[in-house]
C-alpha cells in the first residue's frame, strides 16, 4: 500500500513541473453508463462540470465546461478509448476564450483500497498542456456517488498557467442496469 501511494505522488510531482500536463475526470464506466461530476475550485469564481457516456466496452465520449476565475472558459468535447482495465487513450478538442484545437493524451486510473480510488490524465496540443490529478473516495455501497479531490493545470498559449485545487462529487448512473 505504501509503495502504490509513493509512485502515485512521484508521478503527480513530475508531472506538476514538466511541460506536459493531465485533464477531465477519469471514472470507470461499464456499456451503457453515465458519468456526471461537478466540482468547485478552491475560491468562489471557479467551477466545472462534465459528464461521460460510455458507448460501448472500449468507448466512451464526453463534455467539460470550466469557467476559470482568470478569466478564461474552457469547454472539451473527448472520446477515451480504454487501452486496458487501468488506461485509456484521449482525443478530442479543446475551446479556450473562442480559440480551439485538437488534444490527445492519456489517462489512468486505479485502487487505493475498497473506497478510493485515483485517477489522472495527461493532455496536450497546439499550445495547449492540461493536466489533473485526483482520488475519489466512495460515499455510497453502490459506489454510484464519490467525493472527489483534484488538482489541475491548464496553459494555452503564452497564458499564464493555471493551477487549481478543485472539490466535489461525481455520480455514475448505472444505466445498463437500472433500465433508465
Amino acid at each position: 500500500m505504501l509503495k502504490k501511494k509513493s509512485v502515485i505522488m512521484f508521478i503527480f510531482l513530475t508531472l506538476s513541473t514538466s511541460t506536459a500536463v493531465f485533464a477531465a475526470p477519469i471514472q470507470d464506466l461499464e456499456k451503457g453508463d453515465l458519468g456526471v461530476d461537478l466540482m468547485i475550485h478552491d475560491s468562489k469564481n471557479n467551477h466545472n462540470f462534465s459528464f461521460e457516456y460510455q458507448l460501448t466496452d472500449t468507448l466512451g465520449v464526453g463534455y467539460e465546461i470550466t469557467d476559470w476565475k482568470y478569466g478564461s472558459t474552457t469547454n472539451q468535447t473527448f472520446a477515451q478509448f480504454n487501452a486496458s482495465p487501468n488506461s485509456k487513450f484521449i482525443v478530442g478538442n479543446i475551446n479556450v476564450n473562442s480559440r480551439s484545437t485538437s488534444i490527445f493524451g492519456v489517462g489512468f486510473s486505479g485502487n487505493l483500497n475498497e473506497d478510493a480510488n485515483y485517477y489522472g490524465s495527461i493532455l496536450a496540443g497546439d499550445e495547449v498542456q492540461e493536466s489533473q490529478i485526483g482520488v475519489m473516495y466512495k460515499l455510497t455501497d453502490d459506489n454510484d456517488w464519490k467525493l472527489n479531490f483534484n488538482y489541475r493545470t491548464l496553459k494555452y498559449q503564452d497564458s499564464e498557467r493555471k493551477n487549481s485545487f478543485y472539490w466535489g462529487v461525481s455520480y455514475r448512473f448505472n444505466t445498463a442496469s437500472n433500465n433508465y
